[in-house]
């Protein structure tokens, strides 16, 4: 049997996760923040958070990138460790998030070398 996630951000208001946890959710990955509209970190992230640690609920993280190269990367994924991460445990994985449009036009190899640059600063 699989288990059953969900993916939380600031879109889904003022969520319910103890509902959520009844109707059978064992895992959370919230929207920590982003790129595309400045730097930022999800207005919810924080209170999504500590209602999914609340509820012994396992937590992965990702990020919403408007990278569009490798220095741009770097930038974002220092704004988020600093923010996002520092000081957080997190059972599941850290994500980057690279469906803007803007993103996706750059190339292949350049798409490529800019999430490489966003996961190597990380680590």
């Amino acid at each position: 049997m699989k288990d059953f996630g969900i993916d939380i951000s600031v879109w889904q208001g003022n969520f319910n996760m103890s509902k959520a946890v009844k109707e059978g959710v064992k895992f959370v990955i919230l929207k920590g923040g982003g790129g595309d509209d400045g730097l930022y970190i999800d207005s919810r992230f924080v209170e999504n958070y500590n209602k999914a640690k609340a509820l012994g609920l396992p937590v992965g993280v990702y990020w919403f990138s408007r990278a569009l190269s490798p220095d741009d990367a770097v930038r974002e994924a220092e704004y988020f460790r600093l923010y996002v991460l520092n000081g957080r445990q997190f059972e599941l994985p850290v994500y980057i998030d690279v469906e803007n449009s803007r993103m996706t036009s750059i190339g292949r190899r350049k798409l490529t070398d800019t999430v490489k640059a966003w996961r190597k600063h990380l680590e």
